[in-house]
């Protein structure tokens, strides 16, 4: 005779049940996974833009300092003493001496009064930096 108390293991609606309550508990994990990933990539991308602008921001600002005569040739253009900075619209990039600086920009303005010279680089993603420099000369 068979005793109902000594069987041993699982039963077919246990097993099933365990691979739900998993399945649930995989899917919603992986799903929070992707959705922390996506967000950290897209913040990271964000962050090397706007590295990226201040980066050229500090570039032309020394630049501009070092220069014996800085020259304003239009909003989009600067001669500083031989060291040439322009703005492609077309390809969306700043360039130091016709090699690219800085990509992915939507605006690069420069606009001179006096001594005063006030920069603008906005990114594609709309962020902007914006400095003024104060040229000083002991004429």
């Amino acid at each position: 005779m068979i005793s109902l108390k000594d069987n041993k293991g699982f039963t077919l609606i246990e097993i099933l049940a365990v691979i739900i309550i998993s399945s649930l508990f995989i899917g919603i994990f992986s799903n929070i996974l992707f959705s922390i990933s996506t967000q950290h990539k897209r913040q990271l991308n964000e962050n090397m833009h706007l590295t990226d602008i201040s980066l050229a921001m500090k570039l032309i600002t020394k630049d501009i300092r070092k220069s014996e005569n800085p020259l304003w040739i239009n909003e989009k253009k600067i001669d500083l003493s031989g060291v040439i900075y322009t703005f492609d619209e077309d390809k969306q990039v700043i360039n130091k001496n016709k090699e690219a600086l800085v990509y992915n920009i939507q605006n690069f303005n420069v606009s001179v009064i006096k001594n005063k010279w006030e920069i603008e680089v906005t990114n594609i993603q709309g962020k902007s930096e914006k400095t003024e420099i104060v040229i000083r000369r002991g004429d």
